[in-house]
């Protein structure tokens, strides 16, 4: 399966209209996949899926922006935004939320404030996953929800592969196909 950190174009909420604007974002994790520091401070890295959505593809100066996105995405808010998605999220992936933005007046003019609220609660995955079979689940749903038509034979041979830990069998794949949610 394709690395999806450099396939998932980028979701801004800078670009949500302030006052009018909301976006509905299901998110496809429960927690950050990735966290990091830089010298500007620490990051977190979630994905998610939206519909309709300007999403910034590549990075700059070769960046694309695509006007009404409908698909997986990558995004990375702020520490305490990020810790409000981790409890909104409460455990279970796939819990969609509306995320608002806000122009508010400051002392020096305005800022931007963005807002977060739960829709839909999400759905366990299950806990007899191993790290790797979470991600290849999370991976084909990615993929089924990108509109690609996985196959039994597909996942199973993906399921082979090092990202996924090779050590994944053929029986467990099979297994796992069938978990995978296909709304």
């Amino acid at each position: 399966m394709p690395d999806e950190q450099e396939e998932c174009p980028k979701l801004e909420f800078k670009d949500i209209k302030p006052m009018e604007g909301e976006l509905k974002l299901k998110l496809d994790c429960a927690e950050p996949v990735k966290t990091g520091t830089t010298k500007y401070g620490d990051w977190s890295m979630w994905f998610g899926f939206v519909e309709d959505m300007k999403v910034h593809k590549g990075r700059k100066p070769n960046e694309e922006v695509v006007e009404k996105f409908t698909g997986k995405v990558i995004f990375f808010p702020t520490e305490r935004f990020s810790a409000k998605l981790i409890e909104l999220a409460d455990g279970k992936v796939g819990a969609e939320v509306l995320i608002k933005h806000v122009a508010k007046q400051g002392k020096v003019g305005l800022y931007s404030e963005y807002t977060v609220e739960k829709l839909a609660d999400g759905k366990v995955v299950g806990e007899s996953l191993t790290p790797y079979e979470a991600k290849l689940v999370t991976d084909a749903r990615g993929l089924i929800a990108n509109g690609y038509a996985l196959t039994e034979d597909a996942l199973v041979q993906s399921s082979k592969e090092e990202m996924y830990g090779g050590q994944i069998s053929e029986a467990r794949a099979k297994e796992l196909f069938h978990l995978i949610d296909r709304e």
